[in-house]
């Protein structure tokens, strides 16, 4: 049993809207883990054993993922998030999710080449 912690940045995205009213939406994974999950401004930090914090990064990037496509997110779009992802069943991999530049109303814009791509990823770590 590994005890791991991640973070995850989740820039332009109205957190509010994310976590539900009242951290309802928070709520709902904490109830369903074990592991520790705090919100400081946009940054996620998970804390637990290892393969439920990355169960949980899954689960809070396919919440993203929704919320940002659709413009909102419930209760009810949380729990088939939370039991799709348990089954191994994904709406968007880890790869996808981390070359997503930017959301509009109708789709999201990701860097799609693999020049593009590795653009992308060097700006993100250098980013000021």
């Amino acid at each position: 049993m590994t005890i791991a912690e991640k973070k995850i940045t989740l820039n332009g995205i109205d957190m509010l809207s994310l976590l539900g009213v009242n951290d309802a939406n928070l709520h709902l994974l904490e109830d369903r883990f074990n592991s520790t999950i705090s919100v400081r401004g946009n940054i996620v930090n998970i804390k637990g054993v290892l393969e439920e914090v990355e169960l949980v990064e899954k689960v809070i990037k396919e919440m993203a993922f929704v919320f940002n496509t659709s413009g909102r997110l419930n209760m009810n779009d949380v729990e088939t998030i939370l039991n799709l992802t348990v089954e191994g069943k994904e709406i968007i991999n880890e790869e996808e999710f981390d070359s997503i530049a930017m959301y509009t109303k109708i789709d999201v814009v990701k860097a799609k080449t693999s020049g593009q791509k590795k653009y992308f990823k060097t700006a993100n770590k250098n980013d000021i």
